[in-house]
């Protein structure tokens, strides 16, 4: 019984500790492309924060995955994070 509360004590640690490394690279891959973003022309600076915005939609509907109820919701999520990488492109921005 006392062995089974470590392990998940363990887990959990581990799992928390996942949480808070993904959340610094989110604010760091934020940080540096709201720097870029300022620094370039203001077509380029907005494509490439809608990019952004997309990448962290993504991996939150992936990190969404170990706990997600309901795949159609992840799906959706992932599929509208795709889309605010792909429209740049495709309007040529």
């Amino acid at each position: 019984m006392q062995e089974t509360g470590r392990r998940e004590l363990m887990e959990f640690k581990n799992q928390q500790l996942q949480l808070m490394g993904l959340l610094a690279a989110v604010v760091a891959l934020i940080a540096t492309g709201g720097s870029i973003a300022g620094q370039s022309k203001p077509a380029d600076g907005a494509a490439l924060i809608q990019v952004m915005a997309g990448a962290v939609v993504i991996v939150f509907s992936a990190f969404s995955l170990m706990t997600a109820r309901s795949l159609w919701r992840v799906f959706v999520s992932f599929l509208a994070g795709v889309a605010l990488m792909v429209i740049p492109h495709l309007l040529g921005r």
